[in-house]
């Protein structure tokens, strides 16, 4: 009996072989891939928040200037704003790539602050990320 079961060469035929290969090889790709792609999708979060955050303390800029204290005409506070991102991006590596744009709008009684900011990775550019805010003048 012991005998027997030593010369049984019942095993795994060529074929079996070779579609259990390809099936496990499906499988390790596709892990791959979606590993790829979640890897590339938390990159681009990232950058996002990033850029929120840079719009976001935009806005907070223009929010702490008053126009009282601004000498000279409205236009006064577009040149304040130009002087305060010359700090506030350029000298943070975190932020290296990063462009933020404010766009002051005066109108009679309220101005509309936008601040928008796009960044440049691998040589593509982003969609920007815009905020607003109205303010009403003191």
């Amino acid at each position: 009996m012991l005998k027997e079961s030593l010369n049984n060469r019942n095993g795994f035929s060529l074929v079996e072989l070779l579609i259990a290969i390809t099936v496990l090889a499906f499988v390790i790709v596709s892990v791959l891939m979606m590993t790829t792609v979640f890897i590339n999708r938390n990159a681009f979060a990232n950058d996002l928040t990033k850029a929120l955050e840079l719009a976001e303390e935009g806005i907070e800029i223009t929010r702490r200037v008053s126009y009282t204290a601004l000498p000279g005409e409205r236009n006064d506070l577009q040149d304040f704003v130009d002087l305060t991102e010359n700090f506030t991006i350029n000298d943070r590596p975190l932020y290296a790539g990063y462009t933020r744009e404010f766009r002051v709008d005066f109108g009679i009684d309220i101005s509309t602050i936008t601040v928008t900011v796009f960044w440049q990775k691998g040589g593509v550019m982003s969609s920007p990320v815009v905020l607003s805010t109205r303010r009403v003048f003191e």
